[in-house]
């Protein structure tokens, strides 16, 4: 689960305390991690369009993604550089498989 990997930086003593915004926020983060790096040969149909628009979400931070990370309990940095470190590892993935 990635954001199972994420707890550690939790700026929050533990998940399991959040309050309910947070678990909601963090369903929504995870919903656009979703979107950015699963790809259609593992069944995710999203069109290659949307999938750019996740993947800019992550890449070119706005305001949205700092409340967002920040909402959800998670260090908007911290949730950068993991995301666009896998989203390079995806798209070059991707490039390798012509997916």
């Amino acid at each position: 689960n990635k954001m199972a990997k994420w707890k550690d930086n939790v700026e929050l003593e533990e998940t399991a305390k959040r309050i309910p915004e947070q678990k909601l926020w963090t369903c929504v983060l995870l919903a656009a991690c979703e979107d950015a790096i699963i790809s259609k040969s593992k069944g995710y149909i999203l069109q290659q369009v949307e999938r750019e628009l996740a993947r800019d979400w992550f890449l070119h931070p706005t305001e949205a993604f700092y409340k967002v990370c920040t909402w959800a309990g998670y260090n908007p940095k911290f949730v950068y550089d993991i995301m666009s470190k896998k989203i390079e590892t995806t798209k070059l993935w991707e490039k390798i498989n012509n997916v």
